[in-house]
C-alpha cells in the first residue's frame, strides 16, 4: 500500500438500545459453498507480507453513539500518520496521533472534556517469541506527557502476560494533573500551583487472572 488519505472525514457510529449497529451493513452471504475438494490450490493467493508506505488522516471527526451501554464519545480534529510493515514472523509499525478534543459521556454523567492528546511510538513485534516491544512511546494529553518503553510478551502457557514497563510523566503543574480529574472524581476547589511534578517508576511482573505486575512510582 504505497498510500491512503482522507481528508476532513466525519464518522457517526450509532448503536440502538436492541444492540443494532448502523455499520452492520453487509448482508449476510446465503449462497452456497464450493467444496474445498473441488477448487484448486493454485488459484489461492499467499501474501506473505504488507508494506504501508503511509495512511494519513487530517481532520477527522468520530461520534460513537451508543444507546445500548449508553455511552457518547466524540472525538474532533483527529490527524494520524501510519507507516507499517507486517510480515510472517516480524511487524514493525511508527504512529503519529493527535486530536483537538476530546468528549466522554456514560450514563448521562460527563466524564471527559476539553482534552486533547498526541501519541508517537514505535512498535515492533516478534511473533515468535509473542514478544510487544515499545520504543520510546509519548502520549500527552492537555500539556502533560507520559514516556513508555519496554516490552510485554504473551504466555500461552499460563495465560498471562509478562510486562517490563518503564514509564515517566511530566507535567508543568501540579494544578494541571488536578485539572484533568472530573469533577464526578475529585471536588475541587480553587487551587493554585507552580513547579514541574515528574513521576516515574516501573511495571514488573505478570499480569492474568488473580496478578498484576508489581509497580514502582517516585514523585519529584
Amino acid at each position: 500500500l504505497y498510500y491512503l488519505g482522507l481528508e476532513d472525514a466525519t464518522v457517526y457510529a450509532y448503536k440502538d438500545k436492541s444492540g443494532t449497529a448502523n455499520w452492520n451493513v453487509v448482508a449476510a452471504d446465503t449462497s452456497a459453498v464450493a467444496d474445498v475438494d473441488t477448487m484448486r490450490q493454485d488459484t489461492v493467493p499467499v501474501i506473505s507480507e504488507i508494506n504501508i508506505n503511509r495512511v494519513r488522516l487530517k481532520r477527522t471527526n468520530v461520534t460513537f453513539d451508543d444507546r445500548e451501554t449508553r455511552v457518547y464519545a466524540s472525538l474532533k480534529n483527529a490527524n494520524l500518520n501510519l507507516r507499517a510493515s507486517l510480515k510472517k514472523g516480524h511487524s514493525r509499525m511508527k504512529l503519529q496521533f493527535d486530536n483537538e478534543n476530546l468528549l466522554f459521556w456514560q450514563n448521562d454523567q460527563l466524564l471527559a472534556n476539553r482534552i486533547s492528546t498526541k501519541l508517537e511510538t514505535g512498535m515492533d513485534l516478534n511473533r515468535s517469541t509473542r514478544t510487544l516491544t515499545l520504543d520510546d512511546t509519548r502520549l500527552t494529553v492537555n500539556g502533560i506527557e507520559l514516556d513508555v518503553k519496554g516490552t510485554v510478551r504473551r504466555d500461552t502457557v499460563h495465560r498471562v502476560l509478562d510486562t517490563h514497563l518503564s514509564y515517566e510523566l511530566h507535567a508543568p503543574s501540579l494544578e494541571t494533573v488536578l485539572r484533568m480529574i472530573p469533577e464526578s472524581v475529585l471536588r475541587k476547589e480553587e487551587v493554585k500551583a507552580e513547579g514541574e511534578v515528574t513521576a516515574a517508576g516501573t511495571l514488573k511482573g505478570f499480569y492474568g487472572r488473580e496478578q498484576l505486575p508489581a509497580a514502582t512510582l517516585k514523585v519529584t
